[in-house]
């Protein structure tokens, strides 16, 4: 157990920022040591899941493992009521699903929450799970790597760069208020 909690320590480092989505992705970019341009430079969403995963593993101390489990119900879970904490991917998602999974679950380990994030009950703990999915999303495409577009094939291109889904793509362009809301409910 002391060895976890010494693997851990890096959670100190961010109790201030926690909450803050901009800064704690900064922070964990420095911290995983993978820039943008790593990123872009990987050559398939495979490889771009395992180095994420890697740089996790590694530099986190949070185990994460792949599971099949129901496709339309379960995406991924966390722990954090023991000792390692560990992020549970559903592998019968695509590799950009699982990837974003993972840093959406790391942002409930940093937050201190466990659990499953099932779709049918996403209502109950609504504005949680948004500032989740809006940290993973800020993490995956920093502000300054989001171009502004309305065209489903230049988004696809650009989420496909960056190893992501084209709705984080979409989600991210709403977040910044570069698209309206009837445009991204129409994409």
């Amino acid at each position: 157990e002391l060895y976890w909690k010494n693997r851990y320590s890096w959670l100190s480092e961010i109790e201030n920022i926690k909450y803050d989505n901009y800064a704690l992705a900064k922070w964990l970019r420095e911290k995983l040591n993978i820039s943008i341009d790593d990123q872009i430079r990987w050559k398939s969403d495979n490889e771009a899941f395992r180095n994420w995963r890697q740089a996790v593993e590694n530099q986190l101390g949070i185990l994460i493992f792949q599971f099949s489990m129901p496709l339309n119900e379960v995406q991924g879970f966390c722990f954090t009521d023991n000792l390692p904490f560990s992020i549970v991917v559903n592998s019968k998602h695509h590799y950009t699903s699982r990837l974003f999974t993972i840093f959406h679950e790391l942002a409930h380990i940093i937050r201190n929450h466990s659990g499953i994030c099932i779709v049918d009950n996403v209502n109950e703990k609504q504005k949680e799970e948004f500032s989740c999915n809006s940290f993973a999303g800020n993490f995956l495409i920093p502000q300054d790597n989001l171009v502004s577009t309305q065209n489903l094939s230049e988004i696809q291109t650009y989420a496909n760069k960056l190893r992501v889904s084209r709705e984080v793509y979409l989600r991210r362009l709403k977040e910044e208020n570069e698209i309206s809301s009837i445009t991204f409910f129409a994409l």
